[in-house]
């Protein structure tokens, strides 16, 4: 599963349409519906209820949407993250997230840049 994917997953719920989305993300529609149904093949589950006129997600679908905005949310404050350490602009960033492997890279780049400062949830570890 990608990214792009699940941004498409988001878009589509949104609009509530393949083709909408597919005009303001730049892609055709086949390319939209492509991802999507390699998207539901990759996880085993069928998202949308293609049976209307309109896709309408099924319930584990709907669950499985609920829980990618968690990980496009992250994916953002990640991203905002990167951003503020680049440019040294941020004394503190707040970060919250159950990823071990991602507290382990947080925890392992605090020694190089004295100005990050890490929760004390985060220190709890022994890294």
């Amino acid at each position: 599963m990608t990214f792009e994917q699940l941004r498409v997953l988001q878009a589509v719920v949104t609009a509530g349409t393949f083709r909408g989305e597919a005009e303001k993300l730049y892609k055709s529609q086949p390319a939209i519906s492509t991802m999507i149904k390699n998207l539901e093949a990759e996880i085993g589950l069928e998202i949308f209820s293609r049976e209307g006129y309109r896709p309408t997600l099924t319930e584990a679908g709907r669950i499985f949407y609920e829980k990618s905005l968690t990980v496009l949310e992250q994916t953002n404050q990640l991203a905002t993250f990167a951003s503020s350490v680049s440019s040294l602009s941020e004394t503190s960033v707040e970060f919250h997230s159950d990823n071990a492997v991602l507290r382990v890279d947080i925890c392992k780049y605090k020694p190089q840049h004295n100005n990050l400062i890490i929760p004390t949830n985060y220190q709890q570890y022994n890294f």
